[in-house]
């Protein structure tokens, strides 16, 4: 049976931790291993912009030899008659995206050379926040000059800024297997990653491979973002006191709050 509807993408990401989608073997390889290109559909999610549809067949697990999304491995159901999504369309968008979204590929990759592909999937993605000092030199998206964020309501507003727009605020990592790095899905989540995200020189960084937690850790995942999030916006509130600070007439500061 082929299902049409729309699904929250953490959804999504739940049903590839429990196997629920898998990728049958008669799917071509996966090609979308260019960072640009990466960039892009992440562009587009992040600006809200279409991205086109996935396709999935629903069937029994025993009806096709199958993937797990992102692995060279085959996936082993023990339960036959556990019906499955098998994904005919959208490898390339749902592989990156989850990749980019959360650890899922990861954890269910005991090695990294598993995946089904090391030079497209060895990548950690960071939203880029300006720092203060140098928000007149850039783009300010986020509303940082005005002390507010341009979307009040995230159910029901859309970005005003385009894909193009927000492009330079993507920062993609690569990442090797034993590289020690904070955000290798070999290190254990901790506060070096706090560090990492906010002493990096052109900006902080949020981690959005934290969004979507899963695994046994998706609650300190979800804990650490936060924290992460709070220290970016403390960080900020400083760098603002500061500059307010350092002025030492009237007028300035008036020009300042205006």
């Amino acid at each position: 049976m082929i299902e049409k509807n729309g699904s929250d993408f953490k959804e999504i990401v739940r049903k590839i931790e429990n196997e629920d989608i898998l990728l049958p073997d008669f799917q071509r390889e996966f090609k979308w291993k260019d960072e640009d290109k990466q960039k892009g559909v992440v562009c587009s999610v992040l600006s809200r912009m279409p991205i086109g549809s996935i396709l999935l067949l629903q069937s029994k697990s025993d009806e096709y030899a199958c993937k797990r999304i992102g692995s060279k491995l085959d996936a082993t159901i023990s339960d036959s008659d556990k019906v499955i999504d098998f994904l005919l369309d959208g490898q390339q968008r749902l592989t990156v995206l989850a990749n980019v979204f959360s650890n899922v590929i990861y954890e269910q990759t005991e090695k990294l050379t598993d995946l089904i592909s090391q030079q497209g999937l060895k990548k950690r993605f960071f939203l880029r926040i300006p720092k203060w000092i140098n928000i007149d030199k850039e783009n300010d998206l986020f509303g940082l000059k005005r002390f507010s964020f341009p979307i009040q309501n995230l159910d029901s507003e859309d970005p005003t800024f385009l894909t193009g727009d927000i492009k330079p605020f993507i920062e993609c990592l690569n990442f090797t297997a034993n590289d020690k790095t904070p955000y290798n899905p070999n290190s254990n989540l901790s506060t070096d990653l706090d560090t990492f995200c906010l002493s990096n020189e052109t900006g902080y960084l949020i981690p959005l491979f934290l969004l979507c937690p899963t695994g046994d850790d998706a609650n300190l995942i979800g804990d650490r973002f936060e924290i992460i999030i709070e220290d970016i916006a403390k960080k900020i509130k400083d760098e603002i006191s500061l500059s307010y600070g350092a002025l030492k007439t009237d007028a300035e500061k008036k020009s300042f709050l205006n």
